[in-house]
């Protein structure tokens, strides 16, 4: 069976199911499936996802990534700088007057955050777990999500963070956003693995960010303009970070600690992941490696309009009806 690159459509050679295939023209890693992404990750974030936020924190282990971390900042100022150059501009776009909603909310720091501050936010998810456990947390805003991938109304601002690339189908995503956002609206893509665009000392198989069967694509930074382009916006900015925390994670299946690719927090109190010495050790030597993939952010804007594509059945999750507007309580 053949298999084409969602990104650029190009013909995937070689291509094997349950393997990540390179593209040959955008450069893009796709992971190859008789599944599909939505069943793949709904099993993860309705099963695993709800029980990993309870888990206790080892805060030896907490002491010793944030002392490296700093370490790790000083080494690379240039793109930690770079980093919260970004965050602040993000920060920025959401302080005016528009009304904005975020996709795939998750845990919902962010969403919270824009709503205690006054602002007119909005989320939609397609776990049901994670609509029902932010309605519980937050019930003063339980009228401000929904379950679904789809708003019913126009907005100004589309955030969506680790997202991307869950998804085998951007491009039918990347229609529904732009059936929300106005023209010259914005999309903000936020903590997106992507491609290093330097020399990684980290094998394939031992990256973090490449996790089968949730991450289907990791994209290189000349594909994912190009296909942005293709579908009518513009990149406005863009900052990389090759982020410690990561190379830490990616280490752990380095050593011998799959269970790190489930639970994906390496402070996590679990007696299949290393004890305090191993993991100081793994810190040091995180210090000096370099990932196949690094946490990117974008912010593009909305220039034309995208061209009509065939995604009947194909989105990520069922639209959802209009969600019913109303101001934010403020603290």
């Amino acid at each position: 069976m053949s298999y084409a690159c969602p990104v650029c459509e190009a013909s995937l050679a070689d291509a094997s199911v349950g393997e990540y295939a390179q593209c040959p023209s955008c450069g893009c890693y796709v992971y190859v499936s008789d599944a599909r992404a939505e069943d793949d990750n709904k099993a993860f974030y309705d099963g695993v996802y709800p029980h990993l936020g309870g888990g206790k924190r080892n805060s030896v282990k907490k002491a010793i990534l944030r002392a490296f971390q700093k370490k790790d900042a000083a080494l690379h100022p240039g793109e930690y700088h770079a980093q919260r150059d970004m965050r602040a501009e993000i920060q920025q776009v959401f302080q005016r007057p528009r009304r904005s909603v975020e996709i795939g909310f998750g845990e919902g720091r962010m969403l919270v955050r824009l709503l205690e501050a006054g602002l007119d936010a909005y989320g939609v998810d397609i776990s049901e777990n994670v609509v029902s456990s932010f309605r519980q947390k937050h019930p003063q805003y339980r009228d401000r999500v929904a379950i679904g991938s789809h708003f019913g109304q126009k907005v100004d601002v589309v955030y969506c963070s680790a997202l991307l690339e869950h998804l085998d189908r951007p491009a039918c995503f990347l229609q529904e956003v732009s059936a929300m956002l106005q023209e010259g609206g914005l999309l903000i893509i936020d903590n997106l693995p992507v491609l290093n665009p330097d020399q990684p000392s980290i094998a394939l198989e031992e990256d973090i960010s490449f996790w089968k069967p949730c991450h289907r694509i990791i994209y290189s930074a000349e594909g994912l303009k190009t296909f942005f382009s293709r579908l009518g916006y513009s990149l406005t900015r863009f900052a990389m970070v090759d982020l410690f925390n990561y190379r830490v994670l990616s280490l752990h299946i380095r050593r011998g600690f799959p269970e790190i690719i489930r639970l994906r927090h390496s402070c996590l109190r679990s007696p299949r992941l290393p004890g305090i010495i191993e993991y100081w050790f793994l810190c040091r030597e995180a210090l000096r490696i370099k990932s196949q993939a690094v946490a990117a952010s974008y912010i593009f804007t909305r220039t034309s309009v995208t061209p009509p594509l065939r995604c009947a059945g194909d989105l990520n999750a069922s639209v959802i009806s209009r969600v019913k507007i109303s101001r934010p309580s403020v603290r």
